[in-house]
Formats: C-alpha cells, structure tokens, sequence
C-alpha cells in the first residue's frame, strides 16, 4: 500500500498549481493511496478486472452521479469491442458527457 506522504502522492496533490499533468497506471486500484484516488479527474477502466473486490472499489470511487450498477452495465457495455475500455471524466459537470466507449462515442446509464 502506497503512503499518503509518498513521491507520487505529493505530486498528484501538488503538480495541478504547476499547470502539470500525472498519469498513474496500476493493475491494483486500492493499493493506491487515498490521497491520490480522491484527486483523479479522469479514469480508464478496461472490463478484464477479474479481481471482485478490485472491481467494486473502482465502481464505488466513480459511481458519484450514477449507482455501481449502472457502471458495471457501462463496462459490460465497452466489453463487447475487443480491447474496448470505460473513459469516466469524474470533473464533468455534464453527466451525458461523463462517460466514453474507448473514447469513441458517450456512454450514458440506463435509468
């Protein structure tokens, strides 16, 4: 588990005062630390999560406007194109425009 007082946990606190950007890439979402989760703006989900509770913690960070459900019906959605994956702007002031199909069109939860 990262620390909250780690390198990459200060840069994704610090870096948007400087006009930087910061990637993170992990195969373990929970193993990334608060500090660092609850400053995303955006996320890429790809669908082969085969870990249950990774999964639910993903759609429980993202699920703001719309309910985990909805989201995993997202997902199952983009699963259906090969190599397809869930883009979730978490800034969007838009809730039609929160969501992406492998950035190619905008994905919106039934109701």
């Amino acid at each position: 588990m990262h620390s909250n007082h780690n390198l990459i946990a200060t840069l994704a606190i610090r870096s948007r005062h400087f006009g930087g950007n910061l990637w993170v890439a992990t195969q373990k979402f929970r193993a990334l630390a608060n500090i660092i989760r609850v400053n995303l703006t955006a996320v890429f989900v790809w669908p082969a999560l085969s870990n249950r509770l990774e999964r639910k913690a993903i759609l429980e960070e993202i699920s703001g406007r719309y309910t985990p459900e909805q989201i995993e019906e997202m997902l199952q959605h983009v699963s259906r194109r090969p190599y397809g994956f869930l883009f979730a702007d978490l800034k969007s002031v838009d809730p039609d425009r929160m969501f992406q199909d492998s950035l190619l069109q905008y994905l919106r939860p039934t109701e």
